[in-house]
């Protein structure tokens, strides 16, 4: 069994730090909160003009299937800067309304 734990990587022994940058956005239609999950490592593309990232994501509600287009501006230290949000609005802190995860 440990054979196929080392395989595919399951039941590693090593803590890996999570990279994720976490949002939650609620729609503008049904008003479900939205979390949204953004790797910093993987997500985010530099931009030209500065030393600024961005990403662009967009969501689904799955309680009206309302489409939320994200874009969102980081710092070179991955903190957020600058988020605009077509559909939705952003939503400070912790809710435990939360309805979806991507």
């Amino acid at each position: 069994m440990s054979f196929f734990r080392k395989l595919f990587g399951g039941g590693s022994s090593q803590s890996t730090s999570d990279a994720g940058i976490y949002l939650q956005v609620r729609c503008k239609r049904c008003g479900s909160v939205i979390r949204l999950r953004i790797d910093s490592r993987n997500d985010l593309s530099q931009r030209d003009d500065d030393d600024n990232f961005f990403v662009r994501k967009t969501l689904v509600d799955d309680r009206c299937y309302s489409r939320i287009e994200l874009e969102a501006v980081f710092n070179a230290k991955r903190q957020l800067i600058n988020c605009e949000i077509n559909g939705g609005t952003l939503v400070a802190g912790e809710e435990n309304t939360t309805t979806s995860s991507y």
